[in-house]
């Protein structure tokens, strides 16, 4: 004859099953200054790819200079406010590393357009593919740090190498 379950036996079963899941004992253990920043960048990263988004629905396939401006003031500000977040950490190691590795990229970026002469495409200019050859390199750098670091938001696509000394 099978033996029949009580309903208080089922319950104590489930109780004993159970008695591990839920609230432990130990206290979370509090983010490190490195993951507060990283957190913080990659939601301010967020909030701006969501308005990006929101905006080029908005404005279809030929915005005005108006919406454009905005939306450059945009990313300019959080590029701003992920740049702050990030400098809470500089003393962290990665941190460290992807804020040297972006300025690098800045500074190859500034040094190009200096020597292009102006705003515009760069074309095939013989003189121009050292210049280019380090912002790829300085690109390529920052793009790995910042997935070492765990930037996920603020990544982008991997940069391409330059063909022929075009970007």
């Amino acid at each position: 004859m099978a033996r029949r379950r009580t309903p208080l036996a089922a319950a104590a079963s489930l109780a004993l099953l159970f008695a591990g899941c839920g609230a432990s004992t130990r206290p979370a253990t509090p983010l490190s200054a490195e993951q507060r920043a990283v957190t913080s960048a990659n939601e301010i990263c967020s909030e701006y790819l969501a308005f990006a988004r929101v905006w080029a629905a908005r404005a279809g396939t030929r915005p005005g200079k108006r919406a454009l401006a905005r939306l450059l003031l945009v990313k300019r500000s959080a590029a701003r406010r992920r740049h702050a977040a990030l400098l809470s950490a500089a003393g962290q190691p990665r941190v460290h590393a992807y804020l040297a590795d972006l300025a690098e990229r800045e500074r190859a970026l500034r040094e190009l357009r200096r020597l292009a002469g102006g705003s515009g495409p760069l074309t095939a200019n013989p003189s121009l593919a050292a210049p280019i050859d380090r912002l790829y390199v300085a690109a390529s750098r920052t793009y790995a740090a910042a997935n070492a670091l765990g930037l996920s938001g603020c990544t982008g696509t991997q940069p391409r190498k330059p063909a022929g000394g075009r970007l």
